[in-house]
């Protein structure tokens, strides 16, 4: 499931998984919402007495230590895997906006999820936190010595003459 400024896509689960579905005749697919210590965490499945199980026996890395609860699932089951996704990716962006809509919804208040694991990494795989204090004004490592900063000062200034004139030329022709 990718998340894009803001609004989640719904994830693709390849060809195998869509031939997987086909040669199952009369499937239905569920979205469930299962509140943990880290937030209300959306899926979807086609085996939701399973799935859950497998959530609470931490089976399921994004839920793993978070003691999952089932809270609300969809009652009439999507006929295909693409609708559910599709859905659940809607709530997933209507939770993480904490939109009223996601209460009218499911019943529930919005709760961000944010598993402590993920929640520390950035897209670097590094924490932020680390990554702000290396790169803060005080920490920023050189990179021109006065030299080289006073000769840049000079190329600016001198493009800035050179501009002015090219400019008066243009304005005023001799």
């Amino acid at each position: 499931m990718g998340r894009r400024r803001g609004y989640y896509e719904p994830e693709w689960l390849g060809d195998e998984q869509d031939e997987r579905d086909a040669s199952i005749p009369g499937r239905r697919y569920y979205v469930y919402i299962l509140e943990t210590d880290f937030g209300d965490y959306v899926g979807h499945t086609a085996r939701l007495r399973s799935r859950i199980q497998e959530h609470k026996n931490g089976e399921v890395q994004s839920t793993v230590g978070g003691r999952p609860e089932l809270a609300w699932y969809t009652r009439r089951p999507f006929q295909t895997r693409d609708d559910a996704a599709s859905f659940e990716a809607a709530l997933k962006a209507l939770r993480q906006k904490r939109s009223p809509r996601y209460k009218e919804i499911t019943g529930l208040e919005p709760e961000p999820f944010a598993h402590p694991a993920y929640a520390k990494r950035t897209i670097y795989g590094e924490p932020f936190r680390e990554r702000q204090a290396a790169y803060s004004r005080d920490n920023r490592p050189e990179r021109f010595s006065d030299k080289d900063n006073c000769l840049g000062k000079v190329m600016v200034m001198v493009g800035f003459f050179v501009g002015a004139i090219l400019i008066g030329l243009i304005c005023n022709p001799p």
